[in-house]
């Protein structure tokens, strides 16, 4: 049976996109198998707009995240296994899917971002959490698991 994490990813993806909001991946950047531009990573990570505009050539496979996209006037090919997927989320609201292991991640509902990654002002971040807040508590009170 496939894995169910690359379709969350994937259907994230369309969410975000179909709702004009613009896609942010959250990327464990010392996964030896990912494929971005060191000088980027920032505490190990690194936060990849994927917004149509931004990438081309850009495929969301079961097994991996690729495109094309340009850092400082440089065109980069991109390579991200679903594995070294942490986040996908919305830079305007912040709602999307979080990985949860022992280590990774973000852990939204208790305030845990790593600011130097999070370009949104602090207004809109208080906000998301917020709202992700409120989200997750109603998720927990229908029996829901929250992949986060």
């Amino acid at each position: 049976m496939a894995r169910l994490r690359p379709y969350l990813l994937k259907a994230t993806y369309q969410w975000l996109n179909d709702h004009e909001l613009t896609p942010y991946l959250l990327v464990d950047a010392e996964n030896p198998d990912v494929i971005v531009p060191k000088e980027n990573v920032k505490n190990g990570r690194i936060v990849l707009n994927l917004a149509p505009v931004a990438v081309s050539n850009f495929y969301l496979e079961n097994d991996s995240i690729s495109f094309d996209a340009s850092f400082g006037g440089v065109l980069w090919e991109i390579y991200v296994p679903i594995a070294a997927a942490m986040a996908l989320y919305a830079r305007e609201t912040g709602h999307g899917i979080y990985e949860r292991e022992e280590g990774i991640g973000m852990n939204v509902n208790e305030g845990e971002t790593d600011k130097d990654l999070d370009p949104r002002p602090t207004e809109t971040k208080a906000k998301a959490k917020s709202k992700i807040s409120e989200s997750l508590k109603k998720a927990n009170a229908l029996g829901m698991r929250v992949v986060k």
